[in-house]
Parts: structure tokens; C-alpha cells; sequence
């Protein structure tokens, strides 16, 4: 039941990459493996795998959906 508000019971699991300077530069210019391969060396990447076991750790996310990305 959601009270017309919106899904009750759905949590988004996000990919994020923070692109700085370096990064922005290899946009246009660069395939996506690259930027984020760049884009993980520094540090400013969580993937999607790491925010499923964040929400699973958290109790948020139901431990069955391990095997579905």
C-alpha cells in the first residue's frame, strides 16, 4: 500500500562516478570502458554490485536477489 505516494518496498541500486577534471577531459574522447576504468583508479566509482551488498549488509534488500544482476 503506498497511498498514492509512489512503490512501497522498491530500493534503487545506483552506479556512481564522480568525474573530475582528468575525467572530464576523456569524455568525447575516450570509450566508456576507459572512463571508468580511469574513473575506478581514483577512487570516485561505486558500482552497482558494491551498493547491493551495502543494502543487503543493511538489511534493506532481500538476500534472494543475489544472483540477479
Amino acid at each position: 500500500v503506498c497511498n498514492n505516494r509512489g512503490i512501497l518496498g522498491v530500493v534503487p541500486v545506483l552506479e556512481l562516478a564522480i568525474f573530475n577534471k582528468n575525467i572530464r577531459k576523456l569524455i568525447g574522447n575516450s570509450t566508456p570502458e576507459i572512463i571508468i576504468e580511469e574513473t575506478k583508479k581514483e577512487n570516485r566509482y561505486i558500482s552497482m554490485d558494491s551498493q547491493l551488498q551495502r543494502l543487503k549488509d543493511l538489511g534493506l534488500v532481500d538476500w534472494r536477489l543475489e544472483n540477479v544482476i
